[in-house]
């Protein structure tokens, strides 16, 4: 598994062509998730900077090689976010990793009027065993 923390120009090219494919696919996608939270505005909306990209980047490599489920409905967004930067060691926007998912076709289910989340389509399992390991790979 490559470290969350080296980010490649090539990286950055897989992140943007995953936006822009799935701002096509899904246009309320936003740097929140589907929606924005009242009174905010989209990151998103002048573009990506690199930082939106290592975000993305890193939420691919934390959801790469887990287990999916078909019907999304225990893990949310919000905390696979924070898993997901516990495990990377650095931050990762709720819409960086809705997006990564999407890309990576990992079923998501949207919170719908309940918020601007999702329920992401890993195993708790996977969650569990992703959390026990460090960058390297070595046990906590």
């Amino acid at each position: 598994m490559t470290s969350p923390t080296e980010i490649s120009a090539a990286d950055r090219q897989w992140a943007a062509a995953a936006y822009a494919r799935m701002k096509t696919q899904h246009p309320d996608l936003t740097s929140y998730g589907f929606g924005l939270p009242r009174g905010t505005t989209d990151k998103w909306r002048d573009g990506l900077t690199d930082h939106d990209l290592d975000q993305i980047t890193r939420a691919r490599r934390w959801l790469e090689g887990m287990e999916t489920v078909r019907h999304p409905r225990r893990i949310g967004s919000y905390s696979a976010k924070h898993s997901a930067e516990s495990w990377a060691g650095g931050y990762i926007g709720e819409g960086s990793l809705i997006l990564a998912a999407l890309a990576l076709a990992v079923p998501v289910k949207p919170y719908g009027w309940r918020g601007h989340g999702a329920y992401i389509g890993v195993a708790v399992r996977s969650v569990r065993q992703r959390r026990g390991l460090s960058l390297e790979g070595v046990t906590l």
